[in-house]
């Protein structure tokens, strides 16, 4: 069975989930509708980067992924994803072994401060070096205005730190330290819990704090040998409280200043009321206000995390945390309102936009891009295009891994996690993607197609593998977009698959835009964005055709990684019968509308001249000079079409095995199913009353409690009745 059926379950029997403010830093009102359970694993609360909760009495802050990439010494290299705010490296043979997922601050039973930290990654648990520091008083005109060589303010900063207590935690023994007289000391050993299987740090602290608020600071470093805070030996890498980082690159950009010693050090504390904790109180951040926020889920997987160099293109992000940017709309995320799944291209992540090789910018693959590049270079006619829905990113664990693998396990944990927070209506969720997110929008949607309600390729085009299962979106009407001068995906290759797409005389339309390059985005493409929400998912389709590609398959039992395609709608459990093959079906129920149409070939040119239009038609403003060839199958309602009686007949290529729910298929007292097959067949039928007699021949089968009928049917034409 294909992973994705726990997703199909989560669509459809979604539990509403908001979560919090990407923007706001305190804790929110206690009467959010956030849910308060604790996260799989170590952490707590809704995993919302840079935001602020109280669960059941503990304190929690959730930080950005992957951003451990310490101060700024290098401006002006803010240019692109590689060159990230932060210029750290970690050494040779290290992993991201100082990246804050959250940091915990709670009281134990005997009122004393207990601090836990969650790491990304924890594979060399002698490693990190973390940091916890609490100003008591909450003045930061007191107390330490600097740790050290680690980390001070910029001479322009207002005040200092203000810390008066400091945990230093690693796993070859913690210090605590009181600042007193100018200086830090004398330490007292702290007992630290080091936890790599948790990816856990966790101590209990010599404090018993009365109902205060206190404001607090942390981090998390690398060192080689003893090297401390003090005297330069800790490469600091993360700061554990930044928040309203811009949504761009790995959102480090204020914690890598702050680090480098500019800006304001108020950015990277929190307060922390101990009062609230020692209630066991809950108070859970917000994250439902319109616009821009990073989640969080936690990965079933087990790839042994830390950040490491791709077989492909860029690096592979393994850690158990995996990020995903989300835009909320204006009137907020709507329960059974659409989602738009918008996978990136090359080189970029879930945050980025599209990008050359180079770093050069191409085109936005992402509304509302903020990069900080040359973008009126490229953008003509503007950048400002605001999602026309609840819209997720995911990072898809690396810049360049192509939807395949692990990436594509990404985009389908994503979409349960989105479907579970915000519950959207399953039967409106759109899949885009540009660039590689296009070329993976074309691969996902052909495996997937019973997942979404329409698949908007832009910039992209259909690999050979991915070619051969065109077939599959028979169901899933296909919005393509593409530009003639496009320099990384060639005119001629995207018009191919345009090609087939007519061929095979499937729902699409497909634009090539004569002045366009490699751009996801104009105000001449907006109306087709617009039009995404409007598309309903066929849940069950007249019919079905679905072909299966073994060599797609993956298995690891050692990282849990697990994909296979075994059929969509009301068909599943097809098995191939020579795996060197693709196996195929193609399944027409005459008890359901649809299966029937007279296919009308489109094929015209279409203009934004001085009068306006875009690629919808006439919009006066709009008015961006572009030309393009419009493509389009348009499906009519055949004439003289003569209904029959509940029919099922399946035509099946290279199959062993395949399962038919009858009831979805629409045929519920009575019905007959025709198999053409090219070898023998084990046919299961699902959906049927319990005790209901099924005729194959000359032989009477019985159904099962569940329902559930198989008999073997022999090469060319079998029929079954009932």
């Amino acid at each position: 069975m294909r992973r994705i059926t726990a997703i199909l379950v989560t669509l459809l029997m979604m539990a509403g989930c908001s979560g919090d403010d990407g923007g706001e830093r305190d804790p929110a009102p206690s009467d959010t509708t956030t849910p308060a359970e604790e996260a799989p694993g170590p952490t707590l609360g809704p995993l919302v980067s840079g935001t602020a909760s109280v669960v059941d009495g503990t304190f929690v802050w959730t930080d950005y992924a992957y951003d451990d990439r310490g101060p700024d010494t290098e401006p002006g290299t803010r240019t692109d994803i590689d060159a990230a705010g932060g210029d750290a490296t970690y050494g040779t043979g290290w992993r991201d072994e100082a990246d804050i997922v959250q940091t915990q601050v709670g009281l134990d039973a005997d009122g004393r401060v207990t601090v836990r930290v969650v790491l990304e990654t924890l594979t060399d648990p002698s490693m990190p070096v973390v940091m916890v520091a609490f100003d008591t008083d909450a003045d930061r005109g007191t107390g330490a205005i600097a740790l050290g060589a680690a980390w001070a303010p910029g001479s322009d900063a207002a005040q200092g730190l203000g810390v008066d207590r400091l945990a230093v935690l690693r796993q070859d023994g913690g210090e605590f330290l009181t600042y007193d007289g100018g200086t830090f000391g004398p330490a007292e050993p702290l007992d630290v819990t080091v936890d790599a299987d948790a990816n856990t740090i966790t101590a209990v602290l010599p404090l018993e704090p009365d109902g205060e608020t206190w404001s607090a600071f942390a981090a998390a470093g690398t060192s080689e040998g003893e090297g401390s805070w003090f005297d330069g030996g800790v490469t600091l890498h993360d700061l554990g409280f930044v928040g309203s980082e811009p949504e761009y690159r790995w959102q480090d950009d204020i914690q890598a200043d702050l680090l480098a010693g500019d800006g304001d050090v108020a950015d990277a504390l929190t307060e922390v009321d101990l009062g609230v904790l020692a209630e066991g109180g809950t108070e859970l951040a917000d994250a439902t206000t319109p616009g821009f926020h990073t989640y969080l889920y936690e990965s079933a997987l087990e790839l042994g995390e830390g950040v490491v160099p791709a077989e492909e293109d860029g690096l592979e992000y393994n850690g158990p945390y995996q990020p995903y940017l989300v835009w909320i709309p204006e009137d907020g995320p709507g329960e059974g309102e659409p989602m738009s799944v918008f996978l990136h291209g090359l080189t970029q992540n879930h945050v980025g936009s599209v990008l050359s090789p180079d770093g050069s910018y191409l085109g936005t693959g992402r509304p509302l891009s903020e990069e900080r590049h040359l973008l009126e270079q490229y953008a003509r006619d503007g950048l400002d295009f605001t999602p026309h829905s609840l819209t997720v990113w995911p990072l898809a664990r690396g810049e360049g891994l192509g939807y395949r693998g692990i990436a594509e396990q990404d985009v389908l944990d994503v979409l349960a996690d989105a479907s579970d927070r915000f519950a959207p209506d399953p039967d409106r969720i759109i899949l885009s993607g540009g660039s590689m997110g296009g070329i993976g929008a074309f691969r996902l949607g052909a495996l997937y197609p019973d997942l979404f309600s329409v698949n908007a390729p832009l910039i992209g085009l259909a690999t050979e593998d991915t070619a051969s299962l065109l077939g599959n979106l028979w169901n899933l009407p296909v919005r393509q977009i593409n530009g003639l001068l496009d320099p990384l995906i060639p005119a001629d290759a995207a018009a191919g698959t345009t090609d087939q797409l007519d061929r095979l005389e499937l729902d699409y339309q497909a634009w090539m835009l004569d002045q366009r390059g490699h751009e996801a985005g104009g105000f001449v493409y907006d109306c087709v964005f617009a039009s995404l929400p409007e598309f309903e998912r066929v849940a069950a389709p007249a019919e079905v055709r679905y072909t299966v590609d073994p060599a797609q398959f993956v298995s690891d039992p050692e990282t849990g990684l697990e994909l296979s395609y075994d059929g969509a709608y009301w068909v599943s459990g097809m098995v191939v019968a020579d795996e060197s093959d693709l196996g195929s079906v193609v399944a027409r129920s005459s008890a359901l509308d649809g299966s029937a149409f007279d296919a009308v070939h489109v094929d015209r040119r279409g203009g934004s001249g001085p009068d306006g239009g875009d690629l919808c038609g006439d919009n006066p403003a709009v008015t961006t000079d572009d030309t393009w060839r419009e493509r389009a199958v348009e499906r009519m309602p055949p004439a003289g079409l003569v209904t029959v009686g509940p029919v099922l007949h399946l035509q099946l290529t290279n199959l062993s095995a395949i399962t038919v729910d009858v009831a979805t298929a629409g045929l519920t007292d009575e019905g007959e199913i025709d198999v053409n097959a090219n070898g023998a067949v084990e046919v299961t039928l699902t959906g049927l009353e319990p005790e209901t007699v099924v005729t194959v021949g000359d032989e009477e089968l019985v159904a099962d409690a569940d329902g559930t009928v198989t008999f073997t049917a022999p090469a060319d034409e079998t029929t079954a009745t009932f």
